[in-house]
């Protein structure tokens, strides 16, 4: 009996109770994750120094941030609600009940079978938190969450009510929400609008009125994010640059590459490719039926790399769909899987978070340490340098003085300076360079190299640095990739002989005064030596 598919009342058990337990798990990985970057930002009536502390500041700050940012009220506002008046702690809770929100509605909208939903269920959460890369930030990060998961939630809950003749008294209420639903993020809504246009053409003549009350406000929200000034003047500074002709088309052709981030779509593309081959039939209906997530798919993928943006949360909007997409192919056609099978994939997913949530605390112990040592006024705050193992990277949030891609340290984050730091002048060092340091106390004459976990090079200095910079020796064409030899000598990366370097600290420890200078990637194969003024 235990061999046997799983179905019935077991199933809902099952399905509850391991949505439940995972809730429980996200909470502490929430708990566990600090403020960062924006964070830092959003607690503030956009562009001053006055802290959010009603409902009306909001709005305020909101109206402000329309005209010079971009357009996304809904979500922007949840971010200042939290940031702002409501906390980290209530953030904490409502992010856990939103996640399990959206597992829940994530698997509805797969399958109208109970009988499936535990199958679904473990199909989802296997492949958002082993498949997806940076879980972090569209999950856990506060101003991220409220961008992605919450905006996630907001609109399958439209696609839901999408499905239904609403009664005429509840419509207007429904309009509110389809324009609020708009007004959240260009990342989802440009493609999904575009998805449910298409539908509409398609199935015009069955159209109830309440969905044609909610495609009207759906374009209403929509124009209103599309149409903000601040988004306008995003694009301008995004764009308006010097660069020629040949490096836009470099820059458009790196952002394709830079598409190597994504996961499921691939994955969905090429069960889709086969399913052409071997059921067509079943292809075409399944194409016809789904026609709005392929719509936003096929939209929000030119449209992503147009904007150049590599990071992964720019990818999510046709990652969530394409992962939609994919469960109702693998639950159609293949739906043998065994309780053995599925509760043993649920537990490896449960030590897995178990794992993060571990990490997640050594890094959030660091963060409350680092923010100690500033309020007690030390000049030198010496952070954890341990890297955790890869399989975790994705769940740990830093902030950006902490994050190991070198370069961070250095970067100017004016928000966490006017939040925590304030006034005081201090230096962030890993601890590694502290024990480099304290192993190896004569030889810091000239430049020492700490390692590729802890990329800086560090120096004894006597006098005040103005400058820093990287003497580089010519570039051996053997090790340009081979698509990109051809228009190398009009890269100045590939032709530049030196390079001023803005990524450096000095800092101060045991009467000693040091530099450390962060490694660049880009032309570290190329460097000769570091030149101090």
């Amino acid at each position: 009996m235990w061999l046997k598919n799983i179905k019935g009342d077991k199933t809902s058990y099952l399905y509850w109770g391991y949505l439940i337990i995972i809730g429980i798990l996200f909470y502490f990985l929430n708990l566990y994750t600090p403020y960062s970057d924006d964070d830092f930002h959003y607690c503030y009536l956009f562009g001053t120094d006055t802290h959010i502390r009603t409902i009306d500041d909001i709005i305020k700050s909101q109206y402000i941030h329309y005209f010079e940012m971009n357009g996304r009220f809904t979500t922007h506002f949840f971010v200042q609600l939290f940031d702002g008046i409501l906390g980290k702690n209530l953030f904490n809770i409502c992010n856990s009940i939103c996640f399990i929100l959206f597992l829940h509605l994530l698997t509805i909208t797969i399958t109208n079978e109970k009988k499936d939903y535990y199958i679904v269920l473990t199909i989802i959460t296997t492949c958002i938190f082993f498949i997806i890369p940076d879980f972090r930030y569209p999950f856990l990060w506060m101003s991220g969450s409220c961008n992605y998961l919450w905006t996630s939630v907001i609109l399958l809950v439209y696609n839901k009510l999408f499905n239904y003749d609403i009664p005429r008294i509840l419509i207007p209420i429904l309009f509110v929400y389809s324009i609020l639903c708009g007004w959240t993020h260009e990342g989802f809504i440009i493609g999904l609008l575009c998805g449910y246009t298409l539908y509409f053409i398609i199935n015009k003549d069955k159209f109830n009125t309440s969905q044609k009350y909610q495609l009207v406000g759906l374009y209403c929200g929509a124009l209103l994010l599309i149409l903000s000034p601040g988004s306008f003047k995003r694009f301008l500074n995004t764009t308006n640059d010097n660069s020629s002709i040949i490096q836009h088309c470099f820059m458009l052709f790196k952002s394709i590459i830079d598409l190597n981030n994504i996961r499921i779509l691939p994955i969905l593309f090429l069960t889709l490719f086969f399913l052409h081959k071997k059921k067509r039939l079943y292809f075409k209906h399944f194409i016809k039926n789904n026609i709005t997530f392929i719509c936003a798919i096929v939209i929000l993928v030119p449209f992503i790399i147009f904007t150049k943006n590599t990071s992964y949360t720019s990818r999510f909007g046709f990652e969530l769909f394409s992962l939609i997409l994919l469960t109702q192919l693998v639950i159609t056609n293949y739906n043998k899987f065994t309780t053995p099978i599925l509760i043993s994939a649920n537990l490896i997913s449960i030590i897995l978070i178990m794992g993060a949530i571990y990490y997640c605390k050594v890094n959030y112990n660091d963060y409350i340490s680092q923010i100690s040592q500033i309020q007690n006024n030390c000049k030198t705050i010496i952070t954890n340098s341990s890297r955790n193992p890869s399989l975790f990277e994705k769940f740990i949030l830093r902030h950006r003085h902490t994050d190991y891609s070198g370069d961070y340290y250095f970067i100017e984050n004016i928000y966490f300076k006017r939040h925590v730091i304030g006034n005081k002048k201090i230096s962030f060092v890993p601890q590694k360079v502290i024990d480099k340091i304290e192993t190896e106390e004569d030889t810091f004459d000239n430049f020492c190299y700490i390692s590729n976990d802890t990329p800086f090079y560090i120096k004894r200095i006597h006098n005040n640095v103005n400058k820093v910079t990287f003497i580089l020796k010519k570039q051996e064409i053997d090790s340009i990739p081979l698509y990109i030899r051809p228009i190398a000598h009009r890269l100045s990366r590939y032709t530049i002989k030196q390079l001023d370097t803005p990524y450096y600290n000095t800092f101060k420890y045991k009467n000693n005064h040091y530099i450390m200078v962060a490694k660049n990637e880009a032309i570290d194969n190329r460097l000769e030596k570091i030149i101090i003024e």
